[in-house]
């Protein structure tokens, strides 16, 4: 196989060029169709969609529960800031805007505190350690299950 030295400094060969002939482009073009790859497309749209199409009512309050006894039930619509005696130490609620997070949290890890703001129904955050959980009460649904499948 012959090769030339270009002026770059990069020898060419005038062999069989693998980079040219292996391009994405090349592969698509040679293994898929447009049908088939719009197909591909429309599978994984309908396999994200429940993501999006899924509605949480509106939230109504937060529930604060401590060693499996709620302490509180505080209405979304305030903004206030609560201090909870916990086994551990004090933790800081922040409520505003809808949301829900802990400000400050004596466990030693804070897993609490970095898992951010709560705004949906359904919605959880946990401190373990501390034994408190807050909880994002929505509306109820009309039944008591999610879906029915038969």
């Amino acid at each position: 196989m012959a090769s030339k030295k270009l002026q770059t400094g990069i020898e060419k060969t005038d062999g069989f060029d693998f980079l040219r002939y292996f391009t994405v482009r090349n592969y698509l073009i040679k293994y898929f169709r447009l049908g088939d790859i719009i197909i591909v497309l429309l599978v994984i749209a309908i396999g994200f969609s429940p993501m999006y199409l899924h509605k949480n009512g509106s939230i109504k309050s937060f529930s604060i529960i401590l060693d499996s006894a709620e302490i509180a039930s505080i209405p979304a619509d305030t903004d206030t800031t609560i201090i909870v005696p916990a086994p551990l130490g004090a933790v800081k609620i922040e409520i505003s805007g809808g949301r829900a997070r802990v400000v400050e949290s004596s466990c030693p890890r804070k897993i609490c505190v970095h898992s951010g703001a709560i705004g949906k129904a359904g919605q959880a955050i946990a401190c373990v350690p501390n034994k408190l959980i807050i909880i994002a009460v929505g509306d109820e649904r009309s039944g008591k299950y999610d879906a029915i499948l038969k």
